[in-house]
């Protein structure tokens, strides 16, 4: 089973999580540069949603390394892409 988070407010930007058996991959690829990725091994990720009185902020964590993620985001699509990051990472 694999789960999949896609998401971009400029076409040429875009963030992409993927969810695996093996671990997540988060992909970042700006309008302009080089992508970037960042991978977490299977374990023990969690989504930490972090409320701040302008923009929330969302995070995948574990016991080694935090990304920030959802930057292209409102607040409530993040709040929605972390209870579906969540449910994913739940089913692997």
């Amino acid at each position: 089973y694999w789960g999949f988070v896609h998401y971009a407010r400029k076409a040429e930007s875009y963030e992409r999580i993927t969810v695996t058996h093996q671990g997540v991959r988060i992909e970042h690829v700006p309008s302009r540069g080089e992508p970037s990725y960042v991978d977490f091994h299977s374990g023990w990720q969690s989504v930490v949603m972090e409320e701040d009185w302008a923009q929330p902020t969302l995070q995948l964590r574990d016991r080694h390394q935090h990304q920030l993620i959802g930057r292209y985001l409102g607040p409530s699509e993040k709040h929605h892409a972390a209870t579906a990051l969540r449910t994913a990472l739940k089913k692997v």
